[in-house]
C-alpha cells in the first residue's frame, strides 16, 4: 500500500466519521498500517488542511474538541 494510498483511506475514513480523533498509533492500529506510514499520510492531510493535528491527536478541520 503507498502513501497515496493510505491517504485517500485516511480521508475516507475521518470523512466518513468527523469526530474522529486519533493519535498517531491509534490511526496506524485503526488502518492496519505501519507507524512510519500512517504519519506521512496524516501529515499529507494536515498539510492540504483536511485534518489538524491538535496535540498528539489528528482530527478534521472545524470539529471543536475539549
Amino acid at each position: 500500500m503507498t502513501v497515496t494510498d493510505v491517504t485517500t483511506r485516511c480521508r475516507a475514513e475521518f470523512a466518513e466519521m468527523p469526530g474522529m480523533c486519533l493519535t498517531l498509533p491509534q490511526a496506524a492500529r485503526f488502518l492496519g498500517i505501519d507507524v512510519h506510514t500512517c504519519e506521512r499520510a496524516l501529515d499529507q492531510l494536515v498539510d492540504s488542511g483536511f485534518l489538524r493535528k491538535a496535540g498528539s491527536a489528528y482530527m478534521r478541520i472545524g470539529v471543536v474538541r475539549d
